[in-house]
């Protein structure tokens, strides 16, 4: 009889539909996802970490290239001394006697060698205060007479460096200035059949100058430049001189 009713079973339900309601539970069974993997420490940082990293360090590139840069400028402090040498074109008048060096040399104005030295103090990197010490003189052949002409000068000055705060060739600009005594020299050295003869005479009085130029770091301490000064004296006698210099300065610092 059983073997009936399950024939009867069989022919009233299919086999699916009869697993299914024999085993609900098990085809509804939930399926169970796996983890997502957990990264070990040995895996490398994910691309963002290093991006937020390379943007956190780039800040630090333009300070130091600051850094470097300031490290390089050069402060003047202390003492300073140095010397120029160089040449230019002087020119003179005296206007009670209407006298140029045209009357001695045929020429209006007239070129010589020029000579200072300077010695002084840093009040700040950019300013430099001390003395100036210079000359200037020509001489020529006038027929059987040597004529010359000395130019001295002595004078405070100051000197100012506008870019002596940044690096490179900028830092060594100046300018400069003073005024002080100045005195003229005129001598005539006069050889004839009879012997020979000196004529000198000296004139004293008012100087100023000023000039411009740049210098270049050679050494430790140890600058080279080239500079023009404009030298103007107010003498005695109504006797007014000036001068255009070039000269090539040697300074220590």
């Amino acid at each position: 009889m059983n073997r009936s009713l399950i024939a009867v079973a069989l022919a009233l339900f299919p086999s699916s539909a009869l697993a299914q309601a024999v085993a609900p539970e098990a085809t509804a069974a939930p399926q169970i996802q796996a983890a997502p993997p957990v990264a070990s420490a040995a895996q490398p940082a994910p691309a963002v970490a290093s991006e937020s990293m390379a943007v956190v360090q780039a800040p630090a590139a333009p300070a130091t290239a600051r850094a470097q840069a300031a490290s390089t400028v050069f402060k003047r402090e202390g003492f300073y001394i140095g010397f120029g040498v160089g040449g230019g074109s002087g020119g003179f008048s005296q206007q009670t006697a209407i006298r140029t060096y045209d009357g001695y040399f045929g020429e209006g104005r007239e070129g010589g060698v020029a000579l200072n030295f300077r010695l002084g103090a840093a009040i700040t990197p950019k300013l430099l205060l001390g003395g100036n010490l210079g000359g200037w003189t020509a001489s020529r052949e006038y027929g059987s007479t040597r004529v010359s002409f000395t130019n001295v000068r002595i004078s405070p000055e100051v000197t100012f460096y506008p870019l002596a705060d940044q690096a490179g060739f900028g830092s060594g600009l100046y300018v400069r200035g003073g005024a002080g005594l100045g005195s003229m020299q005129a001598q005539a050295d006069a050889t004839s059949g009879s012997g020979a003869s000196i004529t000198s005479e000296r004139i004293q009085g008012l100087a100023a100058h000023a000039g411009l130029g740049a210098e270049t770091k050679l050494a430790s301490r140890f600058f080279l430049g080239l500079g023009v000064d404009y030298h103007r004296g107010w003498l005695a006698k109504d006797v007014n001189t000036n001068q255009v210099e070039a000269l090539l300065t040697f300074m220590w610092y």
